[in-house]
């Protein structure tokens, strides 16, 4: 009797081992928590601020790039910086809207109502969440360097076309890039002057800036610092100056330029996304929804997942990424954003390149990143209406110039004779 019990003590005690060592495993937080030390909080403190500066901006220009109001592009980052702090593995990654994520999203669900972004959110979180609890983190390992270089440079030059309306204030419904630039050349006699001295006029302000605060290295540290200090913050910068400029000129009596419009102020309800529409008279039922978002389902979340994951591996270069848990943060960022009205959103370069220049030390720095975001939300959200769209396409074309790869083309040209032709056709598409 008292071996039949000490057995079952033994496994019960086995059981409870491997509970731990999953729980452990998959709730990351658990990993670094009992190491923290004070000097870490600062470090994440100062890192958090300065990538919620720079993700104020970015979400905002990454919402319109996907058609979205720009609440929803905030909405976005608020949540990933929360969730990823106990499920995420790589302190540099900042969940939240990117440009690639906006561009897909846009794709399927241009001309619907907002709830098909909202469910297309939450089908990715669960397909990535899925993806993590399968261990398929080792189907990353599959994607060549070139063929990730051409799907990025390809965005790029999307993504820059399709700003083009805001840069030069023309109204555009097309939204397929050689239909963009046909009737681009179509209405080029519509640019209103403003909005274009105002779009090139940021995007000069910003390459300048970036070059006094990069290629200048004084020695006084106190000057390097705050030359730092700027670099950071140039987008803030940028988007406030030319915030006022338009708050001058419609006190003015005048209205020269394409604004934001009205930024809800809050946090919004908190909901399960909606499975039925009522639209013109008409239920569009969840069957039907699916079908309309079509293969945006497994494209979305595959897409993200190896956003994600790259920027991962160019930040641990001498530790191994944990793929199948990343996608389980991923997924999980996605799934309880849906519930805020959150896009798909992933990882962004822009952003991890901020922390690791910040010297983050853990995820801990979304917390911050945010609480930045809210309050941006709670006492900010007025002031957006007055944001030029002009200045909002300034900073997006600025932020995805730097990941176009110059060279991809005589690389795709040796890949194509090398027989990986499936590289150069994914750039052409």
């Amino acid at each position: 009797m008292a071996e039949m019990e000490n057995k079952e003590n033994s496994k019960l005690r086995t059981i409870i081992s491997k509970s731990k060592a999953q729980l452990f495993k998959s709730v990351a937080i658990f990993r670094w928590l009992p190491t923290y030390t004070k000097n870490d909080i600062l470090a994440d403190l100062i890192a958090g601020l300065t990538v919620g500066l720079t993700m104020i901006p970015q979400s905002i220009a990454y919402a319109g790039l996907a058609e979205q109001p720009a609440e929803y592009g905030l909405y976005t980052a608020f949540v990933g910086s929360y969730v990823y702090i106990i499920f995420g593995t790589i302190k540099e990654v900042s969940i939240g809207p990117t440009s690639l994520m906006s561009l897909l999203t846009v794709s399927y669900t241009i001309g619907k109502p907002v709830e098909y972004v909202v469910l297309l959110t939450f089908l990715a979180g669960c397909v990535e969440l899925l993806m993590g609890l399968l261990n398929l983190g080792f189907i990353v390992d599959f994607i060549s360097p070139c063929l990730t270089s051409g799907f990025t440079s390809a965005t790029t030059i999307i993504i820059i076309i399709a700003q083009l309306k805001n840069l030069f204030g023309i109204s555009i419904q097309s939204h397929n890039v050689l239909q963009i630039l046909r009737e681009f050349v179509q209405k080029i006699d519509q640019i209103k002057v403003s909005d274009t001295l105002m779009g090139f006029g940021c995007i000069g302000f910003l390459v300048v800036f970036k070059y006094i605060t990069t290629v200048i290295q004084p020695k006084n540290p106190s000057l390097k610092k705050f030359l730092w200090l700027l670099y950071i913050s140039k987008n803030a910068i940028t988007v406030t100056l030319a915030t006022i400029v338009s708050v001058y000129c419609n006190q003015s009596g005048v209205s020269p330029f394409k604004i934001t419009g009205t930024v809800p102020k809050g946090i919004p309800e908190v909901r399960f996304p909606s499975l039925t529409i009522q639209r013109d008279n008409q239920t569009i039922e969840y069957t039907d929804m699916l079908a309309d978002l079509g293969g945006g389902i497994a494209v979305v979340p595959f897409v993200a997942v190896l956003a994600n994951i790259a920027i991962a591996k160019a930040y641990s270069i001498n530790t191994v990424v944990d793929a199948s848990q990343e996608m389980m943060a991923l997924g999980l960022c996605n799934i309880l954003g849906s519930f805020v009205r959150a896009m798909p959103s992933t990882g962004a370069f822009t952003r991890s390149a901020v922390a690791s220049s910040s010297d983050v030390r853990t995820p801990l720095q979304g917390l911050y990143s945010g609480t930045v975001i809210v309050f941006a939300l709670s006492f900010l959200a007025p002031y957006f209406y007055y944001i030029p769209k002009a200045v909002l396409a300034a900073v997006l074309i600025t932020a995805v110039s730097s990941l176009l790869d110059y060279k991809i083309l005589p690389v795709l040209w040796k890949c194509n004779n090398n027989g990986n032709s499936s590289k150069v056709s994914l750039f052409k598409a």
